[in-house]
């Protein structure tokens, strides 16, 4: 699951507009060096490679939710949510064994 922030002003973003879904399919995460500061930073491209269509996006814009540690090839992404995959799990486990206990000591 991707999402993009839209903000009103993209060089001096002071007001959150929204949310838009986009296809996780069409993004592709790249490290480039910012010309003023001389630093890296990372950039996610949509439909990279089309002329038309093309986006480069900034990090801060998008929200990025993985539900497995790999993403097209062998990038590693490890998303901020891959802590809570297990706690989840582990706990929807714990509500369905104590239902089935209930049921059957009813």
């Amino acid at each position: 699951m991707s999402f993009e922030i839209v903000v009103d002003n993209l060089m001096k973003p002071t007001e959150i507009i929204g949310f838009r879904i986009i296809d996780p399919i069409t993004l592709e995460p790249d490290i480039e060096t910012d010309p003023v500061t001389g630093k890296d930073i990372k950039v996610w491209y949509q439909f990279r490679g089309d002329a038309e269509l093309e986006r480069k996006i900034p990090d801060s814009n998008i929200i990025y939710i993985s539900w497995s540690s790999t993403m097209q090839g062998n990038r590693n992404m490890v998303s901020y949510l891959e802590g809570l995959i297990r706690s989840y799990t582990m706990l929807t486990q714990l509500e369905s064994s104590r239902v089935i206990w209930n049921i059957m000591n009813a």
